[in-house]
C-alpha cells in the first residue's frame, strides 16, 4: 500500500456522471492525490465525464457503499 493511502491523507474517490439519467457512481476510491488526476485524464479521453472530490477517510472495499 502506499504511504498516503495508509495514512489518509488527501485522498480522492472518482466520481462518473451518467447525462442520459443523470446519475453519478463511484468508479474509485482510496486513491492519492497523485493517482486520481490521471485515472480522471484517462477516463475523460475515452469519453466518460469524471471528476474527483475529497474523501474524507480511508475505507475497505467492502465499505464503499456507506
Amino acid at each position: 500500500m502506499r504511504e498516503e493511502t495508509q495514512n489518509s491523507v488527501n485522498l480522492k474517490l472518482i466520481v462518473l456522471f451518467d447525462p442520459e439519467d443523470h446519475t453519478y457512481g463511484i468508479w474509485a476510491h482510496n486513491l492519492t492525490s497523485k493517482e486520481a488526476p490521471r485515472d480522471v485524464d484517462e477516463l475523460r479521453l475515452s469519453g466518460l465525464p469524471a471528476f474527483t472530490i475529497t474523501q474524507r477517510f480511508r475505507h475497505r472495499e467492502e465499505d464503499l457503499d456507506r
